[in-house]
Order: C-alpha cells, then structure tokens, then sequence
C-alpha cells in the first residue's frame, strides 16, 4: 500500500494526544481527570492499529523491521538509565526486560512485528480466526496476576489485535474504501460519541489506570467486561477518525505524522524534566484553570519542535540498525 496522507494525519494527531496526555499526568486542574481518561481510552490503541497499517511484510526471514525496533530500543533504555540517575538523581537498575516509561512501545513493536511476520499473509477466514484468538487473550490476560510490565507483556497482549487490525485493513482495499465513505462516518461518528457519553457517565467509579493495559484485573478491582467495552469503544473512536481526518496533505499535521518517531522518543525527558526538576505543577495550584492551556500549549511546542527538521536528521543515526545491511 502506498503512503497515505490520511494515516500520517492521525499519526499526527495522535503523537499530540501522546505529549498531552503525559503533561496532563503531571498536573491537576478541574477536567484533568475526564480529559486524561478520553485520551487514554483510545489513542494507544490508535497507534497500535497505524503500527499495524504500516507493517510490511517482506518474508519470513526478514530481518530489518526487527533490528530497527530493537536497536533504539536498547540505545534509550541506556540514555533513560543515564537520565533518571544523573539528570533526576535517582538510583534505577540497568536492564533492559522492562522498559522504563514509553519505551514498552518499542518492545511491543518487536512482539507484533515478529508475530506478523510470522503469521505471514493469510486468506480472510485464517485472518478472522486470528483476530478471535487476540481478542480473547486480550481479555484474559487479565486474569493472570504475573503478567505486569516484565517484557511489556500484558500491553503487547491487549494491544495486539488493534495492530493485527491495520495489518488487515492495509491488505483490503475494501476496508480503505468503506472508512472513505459516509456511512462511516455516520457510524464513527455515533460510535464516538457513545464513548464520551459512556466515560462522562463512569467518571466518578471509572479508573483511567485500567486503560494503561498492565494490571490485572484482581490489582484494581475490574474485569474482562470493563476491558473488552473499553477496548469496543476505543475501535469506534479509531473508526471515527479514519473516517472524519482529511485524505491529503495537511502541511504541519502531515509532516508532524510522518515524523513520530523522534518525538515519541525524545517528549519523555521533556515531560519529566518538568515534573521533577522544574516542578512546573506548583504553578498551578493557585491558578489550576491555567493549567490546561499551558498543557495544550507545551504539548504544541513539544510537537512541533521534536518533529522539526534538524531534530529528525539529528536524531536519525539512533533510530536504525547501523551496522551493514540489514536482511
């Protein structure tokens, strides 16, 4: 499938959600709550399903995709140790089995990636009962209270029939051409707004670390319903998306898309050099209501500024297996 405009448009869209709702994280103001909740209830979801659309698959023996997941993966579990012990003064291990903060991401990639290539190209009974099987993991691993950050194994798991998902949908020209159209978003549309309404009804008994993926359903007092509702409406939102974002080329939207990766990697030091070194939340205990526009606004700069030219050329070296040609 050749590059689409509409993909790197939500990918520009959902980095944004990504660096807002990490500064919302650090801050307390009257609607932070419900907002960090929409946010987190479908935008890694999101993501997962554009990793899936943008998968290749180039044979079982390649090598490439993997190397490149693994290789920044590894060089920012270094820079991440260096940052929280020299910079933030703190005394973390080195290891590299769980990711620290984003970079779960990363290693999940590696997991979907191999699995996809894997499973390789298959007709669409074989690609329904695959989706059946990752739906069903998805909720039950829930169950098992072992399953926690450790290899980012829980996230991989409830994620990976979102990725799944775009690697289909980039494989049925079908599927683009129904997301084109006005019955999808007729339908995204009703779909989303039954999300809002849903958590604007469950704010007051809804627990936004539910939709982080990682704990069991016995750690915090939820089950398979909530997760397999949650992950049902974050599949609207993400139908609402497709259908509603525009099919071409929005300048900053489009290029900010195209360039994700730098800022996905880099917004972390950012958000918590401002947490714990600036403690920029204390200037918002007394004037709480400026919060959000400084959150919205940061999370505009941040963008724009790692997404900018002579940060993707400079951080380019880091994002790819340098050493000969990857098979």
């Amino acid at each position: 499938m050749k590059r689409d405009a509409r993909i790197d448009n939500l990918r520009g869209v959902l980095i944004f959600l990504v660096v807002l709702g990490h500064l919302y994280d650090t801050v307390r103001f009257p609607t932070s709550v419900f907002q960090t909740t929409l946010i987190y209830s479908f935008h890694v979801p999101a993501f997962a399903f554009v990793s899936g659309v943008c998968f290749k698959y180039r044979g079982q023996d390649d090598r490439r995709a993997l190397k490149n997941l693994l290789f920044p993966y590894v060089v920012f579990q270094l820079v991440w140790y260096l940052f929280f012990r020299y910079v933030l003064k703190t005394q973390p291990d080195l290891q590299f089995t769980t990711p620290y903060w984003t970079q779960w991401y990363l290693l999940s990639m590696v997991f979907w990636y191999a699995a996809a290539t894997l499973l390789g190209t298959l007709g669409p009974a074989a690609e329904a009962a695959v989706m059946v099987v990752a739906i069903l993991s998805a909720l039950l691993v829930g169950r098992d209270s072992h399953v926690f950050y450790l290899f980012s194994a829980s996230r991989t798991i409830v994620l990976f029939p979102f990725f799944y998902l775009g690697v289909i949908f980039s494989r049925h020209e079908s599927l683009r051409n129904f997301c084109r159209g006005i019955p999808a978003k007729i339908l995204g549309l009703v779909l989303a707004a039954g999300a809002g309404v849903y958590y604007a009804l469950k704010k007051d008994a809804f627990n936004n670390l539910w939709l982080r993926h990682v704990y069991p359903y016995d750690a915090l007092g939820y089950d398979w319903q909530v997760r397999g509702i949650t992950l049902a409406l974050a599949l609207g939102i993400i139908l609402f998306l497709m259908a509603w974002l525009p099919g071409k080329k929005v300048r900053l939207l489009t290029w900010v898309g195209q360039n994700t990766m730098p800022v996905f990697i880099l917004h972390g030091f950012a958000v918590k050099y401002l947490q714990n070194k600036l403690e920029w939340a204390g200037y918002f205990k007394q004037t709480p209501l400026l919060a959000l526009p400084a959150c919205i606004g940061a999370a505009l700069v941040l963008t724009l500024l790692l997404s900018a030219k002579p940060v993707v050329w400079l951080t380019r070296p880091l994002m790819r297996w340098p050493f000969g040609r990857s098979r």
